[in-house]
This record gives C-alpha cells, structure tokens and sequence, in this order.
C-alpha cells in the first residue's frame, strides 16, 4: 500500500500523504476489493499472464473480455487442428477445385444418362408383326413400313394404334397427347402406358383425364391449384351486360379440375418451391405473399429496380366492353417496345375479349404500315415465344420476357367513377385468373390502367378477385411489397461480420442476407457507380452452408448467375489462416470487377 516492503523506511509526510490519498478514496474500496477477488479469481484459472499484459501496456480493462474470447476460440481452433491433423490439409483451394470437379462430374453424369438411354432405345427390339396373308391382316412393323411406302389411300389412324400398337411403343416410347386426341386415336385396350403425366391439370376436367388414367399403371398429375380452373367463359359468348353485372355465368362454369380431385385422393402432394421464371423478385413477391404463404424460394436478382411498372391512362374510356383510349396506348407502347428491345419478347394480356380483339386489330394495323414491326413479328414466330395478344382465359401456360397488362376497366368518361363491376375478375375464382396473369413474365411487368387502385371499392360480398385486383393495382403504384434491399436479417455468423466489415474499411456499401424468400444471398456489395444494383455476391461457408442437406448447390449457382449475379466464395479455413491476405484476395476482386 505504502510503495514499500518496509513502512520504517519512509518518511511521516509519505505516510501521511498515502493515507490520505486512501481516505479521500475509501469510495472506491469495494471496487477495490472486488477487483483483487476477481484478479485472484483469473489467476486461480490460469489466466493472470492476460491480467498482466494489459496491465503491463496500461490497457483499458474493457476490452478485456472480447480480448479473452479471441484467444479462447483461437486455442479452441488449435485444439481443433490438434485433435484433427486433417483439417491443416483442409484449404480453400482445395475445397474450390473439388466443388468444381463435384459440379462437373454432376453434369458429365447427367448427360450420361441421357446418352445410356438413346443407346437404350436404339437397341430396343421392335415386334415385327405379321406381314403375311391379306395387307389387312398385318401388323406392327410389318404395318407401319406398309403404310410408310404408301402414296395414298392410308388406313386411318385409330386402325393403325389398334394393329400395331406394341411396335408404336416400342419405336416412340414417350407421347404427348391431348385428352380428346387419346380419345380419338387410341382404341381401349389397345395401348397401355407405364406411366401417364398430366400437365397443366388445374385446367383439365376430370372426365376428360379419365380416358388417359385409364389407359396407365401409374399416374402423376401436375398443376397449380392457385391458377385457372377449367372454364368455358369465352367460349359461351354472353351477353355483355350479364358478363360486366357480376361475372355469376363464369362461376356456373368453374368446374372441378382433376388436379382438385387428385389432392383430395393422393397425399401427401408434393410441392416444387423453387420459383425459376421471374428474374427479379418483384414480379413474383406479390402471389407469393397473396396466393403461395411465402412459400416460394425466390433468388434475389442483382438488379434492385422495381420490374413491375405502372402507366396510368387519364383519358381512359370504358364502354361497350372495351377501352379505346387505353388499347391505344398499349399499342403504341407495344410497337416502341419491338423497336427498342428486338431481342426480348413480348406478350399483351387483357382482363377481357372485347379488348383482345381490338387490341388484334390495332397491333395488324401497325404491321402492316410499319416494316420493321412486321419484322419484328416475323423475326419472333420462329421462336418458343412469338408476339401475342390474349386474354385472361388463355394464357396460362405462356411466358414472356415483357409481359403488358391492359385492365380495361374504367370510369365511362375522364373524372367520373368507375362502376363497380369487372366481369370474370369478380367471379369465385377471378382471384386464380389473376395469378396466372400475373406470373406470366420473366424480365417486366408493365401495368396499363384506367383505374388507380383507390377507384377499386370492395364490399364485404365482393369476391376475392377485386380485392386481388385492387391491391395489384397498389402494389404497382407504391412500388412496395417485399424488396431485395434490406431484410432486416442480422448476419449468420460473426465470420460473415469481419468479412463486411473490412469491406467497409474500403468505403464498400455491404448488405447482409439480401433476398426476399427462401433464399439469402450472404453479403451483397453495392455497385457505387450503379445505385440500387449489386456489384458481387459473397457466399461465407457459415450456418447457411453448414445446414444445407445437399452438396448439390450447382443448381442454386446455375440460377444465381442466370439472373446476372458475380459471385465470390471465402471458405473459413483460409479466413482463420491469413484473413489479412484473404481480404486483400476480396478487395482486388471487387476492384477488378468495377474496372
């Protein structure tokens, strides 16, 4: 206390002076009493050479703590590496090429497939048949070549499926079908399908798919119980104000698909979660939120800007079950569009027939007074995605790199308020119309209306399809929902941490966990010469890695990088190594990528 091991050595006024330094401080003395407990404490567990270094360099006891636990997990990892003399061998490099070998070797093997099974059918035997006696009496091969070599008076085709069904089969093991084609070609019990695949089964009704079932072993039946049901709605050509007064008639026609009646039966169904068509998230955040309970996996698109686009029609007319003014506009913006974007395709979608076939008629009329339209629509038909123009009942199935809505509805002139009544989009399932509409496009939405969605007044017997309708319509205007931006979710890991920060140490714009659902992208970087767009993606080998149940992540690269994302992967083990020069490795990346 006195400096001195010996008090009869020191001077009265040292003595004085210290006791009165202890008294002016005797406040303090618990603290002091606690902080030697707590010293001796640290010495008892081994810890006093930590104590003394601080002390030593007159460090701030603060930082103590976080000092501790980084020498604690620093000897827990050399423990680790003690315990584990494999994991020395263990580096990014390494991990790198033999995810890349992995990869590689995934899609040599699926391509392999593919190979053994050509080789497979090519040297399947095929029943020659009968080919004596009366042509009439051939079969199989024997028919099948008859037939080839003919010029003319062939035998019809329901015959040829009855008499040479088995080498059918055996040259073409694989048909696609309609329902009224297996009707009308294939005889009962003349051929019978190892397994049989219904597609788009939400629109299929279940008399029709019987024929098929029937003629199958096995069956899958594959659909969205969120889109269109079967419906006749156009085809029956109502009267128009009984179409525009509540849409009733299209609910009379609404059947029961053989998908509903295939999820009452086969349990549990399986879903795909995975979303693939819309390259940005946007365009898919909205029916995931209203229709699938953010069930989706949607990837996060590197371009942050908005893709679903309003253009409000102020002159906008609604009479007689069409809108003028706006199918205009639509077709004005459609032959800009095809000038513009000749490399990206083009579909125009409208809530009603009416405005389909004006829309037919204005988009023929510029084709034919502009060449490079015409050109354009050429240049498309040779395509798996020509330029169309449908309406809402017909375009299930399709997609689009651009898709534009016209709503057609609206007030009857400019300023007055729009009559409450929108056809099938107030029918029981105007809702599930809606859907398909609006997970059409792959690139960009382009919403042209008449309406602005606070003109939309739902009453409490007001079918689901307005509401939908209504906050769509919202929903393009604020340009809100859910975002890529920010998602509020705090890093995986405090390796994930240390990386952004000495991203931002450099002056890098880092956001963590960038996605919207099922998917987060571990760090994004912001590109500071494009505002709103990603520069890189970092992907860290943490919790999100380490939790993954497959070590097929090919297919989540494939469809990152397609929607236009750089990626950059640091594995932990060279981090914990040298994390100096792996920052240097991450800072010329993104360096190199702005130059």
């Amino acid at each position: 206390m006195f400096g001195s091991q010996y008090v009869t050595n020191l001077r009265l006024e040292q003595i004085a002076d210290r006791l009165d330094q202890a008294v002016a401080a005797s406040d303090d003395l618990p603290a002091w009493i606690n902080y030697h407990r707590a010293y001796q404490q640290v010495t008892d567990d081994g810890m006093q050479p930590l104590v003394e270094a601080f002390e030593h360099d007159k460090l701030g006891l603060e930082n103590l703590e976080d000092v501790y636990q980084v020498i604690f997990y620093r000897s827990l990892l050399r423990f680790a590496y003690q315990q584990h003399p494999e994991l020395n061998q263990l580096s990014g490099i390494n991990q790198a090429q033999a995810r890349e070998q992995f990869q590689r070797a995934d899609k040599q093997l699926l391509s392999l497939y593919q190979k053994q099974l050509v080789a497979q059918l090519a040297q399947a035997s095929i029943e020659p048949g009968n080919s004596r006696g009366r042509r009439s009496e051939w079969t199989n091969l024997a028919l099948i070549q008859n037939e080839i070599n003919k010029q003319k008076r062939h035998i019809s085709q329901r015959d040829l499926f009855q008499r040479a069904s088995v080498a059918l089969q055996q040259l073409k093991p694989c048909w696609m079908m309609s329902p009224a084609s297996v009707a009308q070609f294939i005889p009962p019990g003349a051929v019978t399908f190892d397994m049989v695949i219904i597609d788009e089964a939400s629109q299929m009704r279940p008399e029709e798919a019987l024929g098929s079932i029937a003629r199958a072993k096995q069956l899958v039946v594959v659909g969205d119980p969120k889109q269109l049901p079967p419906t006749d709605f156009f085809k029956a050509r109502f009267d128009q104000d009984a179409e525009e007064d509540s849409g009733e008639e299209a609910d009379i026609l609404d059947d029961e698909s053989i998908l509903d009646m295939s999820l009452k039966v086969f349990y549990p169904a399986r879903r795909l979660k995975w979303h693939y068509r819309s390259r940005h998230e946007s365009l898919i955040a909205f029916s995931n939120r209203h229709f699938y309970d953010n069930s989706l996996t949607i990837f996060p698109s590197p371009n942050n800007q908005f893709a679903v686009e309003y253009q409000y029609i102020e002159t906008g007319a609604y009479r007689s079950g069409a809108n003028v003014p706006e199918a205009m506009r639509v077709a004005e913006a459609a032959a800009d569009f095809m000038r513009q974007y000749p490399h990206l395709s083009l579909g125009i979608v409208t809530l009603n027939q009416k405005q389909q076939e004006l829309l037919l008629d204005e988009m023929d009329r510029l084709f034919a007074l502009h060449p490079e339209l015409e050109q354009y629509r050429v240049a498309r038909e040779n395509t798996l995605e020509p330029f169309f123009v449908k309406n809402l009942e017909n375009v299930q199935g399709d997609e689009r790199d651009v898709i534009f809505i016209s709503t057609v509805y609206g007030p009857e002139r400019p300023g007055m308020p729009v009559m409450q009544r929108f056809g099938p989009i107030n029918s029981r399932n105007g809702h599930r119309r809606l859907n398909v509409l609006f997970t059409r496009a792959k690139e960009r939405v382009v919403v042209f209306s008449s309406m602005k969605s606070s003109d939309i007044r739902p009453s409490p017997t007001t079918n689901r399809g307005v509401q939908i309708l209504k906050e769509y319509l919202e929903y393009a205007q604020t340009q809100r929902l859910q975002t890529a931006v920010v998602t509020g979710r705090e890093p995986d890991s405090d390796f994930e941490i240390f990386v952004a920060e000495r991203l931002r140490q450099q002056g890098y714009e880092v956001v963590p966990q960038v996605g919207v659902s099922g998917y987060f992208i571990d760090l994004a970087v912001v590109d500071p010469e494009r505002p709103g767009t990603y520069l890189l993606g970092i992907e860290c080998d943490g919790a999100t890695y380490h939790s993954s149940k497959a070590a097929r992540d090919r297919l989540r690269q494939q469809v990152l990088e397609r929607l236009g994302w750089k990626l950059y992967r640091i594995w932990s083990t060279d981090w914990f190594t040298n994390s100096t020069a792996e920052a240097e490795k991450l800072i010329t990346y993104v360096q190199r990528l702005l130059i």
